[in-house]
């Protein structure tokens, strides 16, 4: 397997008027787990996961899409 799709949604919160007194909101999301690399003899894991916003307009602060390394440790 080279990579592994997903889908749902990430909660943002609006911080409005505060974080403190804000909401989350949700929007949808397709998640991509990537980069294929050992972990030992038989177990392998992904390098890299992707968050990708499907809406028509992804959350005013966001970019379209956010990648985040993973180490063996977990993410980076």
């Amino acid at each position: 397997m080279r990579a592994a799709f997903g889908h749902g949604f990430d909660a943002i919160n609006t911080c409005t008027p505060t974080c403190v007194r804000g909401h989350f909101r949700l929007h949808k999301v397709l998640v991509v787990a990537w980069g294929v690399r050992p972990l030992s003899a038989h177990h392998w894991f992904f390098t890299h996961l992707t968050i990708i916003y499907t809406a028509k307009h992804p959350p005013r602060h966001m970019p379209r899409s956010v990648t985040f390394p993973i180490t063996r440790r977990g993410p980076a």
